[in-house]
């Protein structure tokens, strides 16, 4: 009936309406109802839930939480109604209430047979419609302003495909790691061939091995147990995984290390603030992990052009979401990494160069730029424990080269930011150092080994914190 003499367009909002409908329970505050539940709090005896969770002297305090949860939620349903909403498969985002009344407006004036009623009827509907249009796409272009605000950029996604992601929800305080950092401050290491790094709440122990004399770095490891104990901190040897990573020709057997009695697993590979370290420092590994990873996000980007993003909104949210992860802890391993798997990243930039339509920045001229960027800002910076490494020659043009025995080192982040520095047309000023603090840095000893010990510490609660460690032995 109401598709007769209406146009194409009521045909296709007539095909809305007859869609499957599904209904959607939410519940409702009628008025009156928050002075309700005001009330039934007031009157409420709480000592009553604190008794009966309490036994023997000791209050339990899941059955506690679970109680008064379960009475919250009773009286929240007793001054609540519950109200059926129906939602259709098909249901456009951008109909909203007012859009609801102008089709009813319409359809009123269709069935009086109105001619005149009709034509101003179907002229508000059209202009009401394009506001209403007009106004969801301001809405979600606000989500996608920013490449790096990623919760903004998921909430975007959730708002156009109505599915839920745990990953815009913040977990834990700001706070947190100052406080911790703070707290694990007197944690130092006592021997010079070992070296504390801190980040966040995790701390790496670092010790190079010389002669396979390892009673320094165990020794550390004893401290560092020994700290967490006099801290009120256990270290969950569970958790503990060690890892050797040994470049000599002649491999000797390496002694399990042992924490508190326990022997610590050793393995080939462990994920370190984010990125997979193998024993053999190959970065095949990681890579496929960013690659898993970024293919999962380009759903999310086909989704945004199903919807008819525009194009601006398909790169921003690449970029926040997809060339983000793709490029983590860029500088440290895209220069080491096999060709193999530069190609295999870069198809995924290509399959998001198709489904944006428009050009993107490869990852090697991403890697190129970053790279210069850090090495002109650690050649800047006389205090940054790297600085040394950037040495101007007597003439002030160029850096000095760094030797390099293997592919190994050769490739390493340090000196690829030298190489990419020299191949500059003019290099930057940079702040030459006192004669006295400039140092050379040769290869490795072969003869000696690097290893590093990562800890993670988690605070349960606040009488008895727990901490679980990695151990990375180099």
């Amino acid at each position: 009936m109401g598709g007769v003499g209406c146009g194409r367009g009521w045909m296709s909002n007539s095909a809305f309406l007859q869609a499957a409908a599904s209904g959607s329970s939410v519940r409702v505050w009628p008025e009156g109802s928050s002075e309700a539940l005001q009330d039934c709090f007031s009157t409420t005896d709480w000592n009553m839930f604190r008794e009966a969770a309490t036994h023997n002297n000791s209050k339990d305090i899941q059955e506690y939480t679970e109680t008064v949860s379960a009475y919250i939620t009773k009286c929240t349903d007793d001054v609540t109604d519950l109200k059926t909403v129906t939602v259709r498969a098909n249901q456009k985002p951008w109909l909203t209430g007012e859009v609801h009344k102008l089709l009813k407006a319409r359809n009123a004036a269709f069935r009086t047979g109105d001619q005149a009623g009709l034509r101003s009827a179907r002229a508000n509907l059209s202009r009401g419609i394009r506001k209403a249009k007009r106004l969801y796409s301001k809405k979600i272009s606000q989500h996608f302003s920013d490449s790096r605000d990623t919760q903004n950029l998921w909430q975007g996604i959730q708002s156009i495909t109505g599915m839920c992601y745990n990953a815009i929800n913040p977990q834990g305080c700001v706070l947190s790691p100052l406080l911790f950092t703070l707290l694990t401050h007197d944690c130092t290491p006592a021997h010079t061939s070992n070296l504390f790094v801190k980040f966040a709440d995790d701390t790496t122990v670092v010790g190079l091995i010389s002669n396979n004399d390892e009673s320094h770095y165990r020794s550390e490891v004893s401290r560092l147990a020994s700290w967490c104990k006099h801290n009120n901190l256990s270290l969950n040897t569970e958790k503990t995984k060690e890892i050797v990573v040994d470049f000599r020709r002649t491999h000797t057997l390496h002694t399990p290390l042992f924490i508190n009695g326990t022997a610590v697993e050793r393995v080939s590979s462990t994920k370190f603030l984010g990125v997979h370290v193998t024993e053999d420092l190959s970065w095949s590994t990681n890579s496929a992990s960013l690659a898993r990873k970024a293919n999962q996000r380009l759903y999310f980007l086909r989704k945004l052009k199903r919807a008819g993003a525009p194009t601006p909104i398909m790169t921003t949210f690449y970029r926040g979401a997809i060339e983000s992860i793709l490029t983590s802890c860029f500088t440290v391993w895209y220069g080491a990494c096999t060709a193999s798997c530069r190609r295999t990243l870069q198809r995924i930039v290509r399959a998001a160069e198709k489904i944006v339509g428009t050009s993107l920045p490869s990852l090697q001229d991403l890697y190129s730029s970053r790279l210069t960027r850090k090495a002109l800002r650690l050649a800047g910076d006389p205090s940054h424990p790297l600085h040394s490494f950037f040495i101007l020659l007597p003439s002030g043009r160029r850096l000095r080269s760094l030797g390099a025995r293997t592919s190994r080192l050769r490739d390493s982040p340090i000196h690829q930011a030298v190489r990419m520095l020299n191949s500059l047309p003019a290099l930057p000023p940079i702040p030459i150092l006192p004669q006295h603090t400039l140092t050379q840095h040769p290869d490795p000893p072969t003869n000696k080994v690097l290893k590093l010990c990562t800890t993670m510490h988690k605070v349960l609660v606040p009488s008895k914190r727990t901490c679980t460690t990695q151990h990375l032995h180099y």
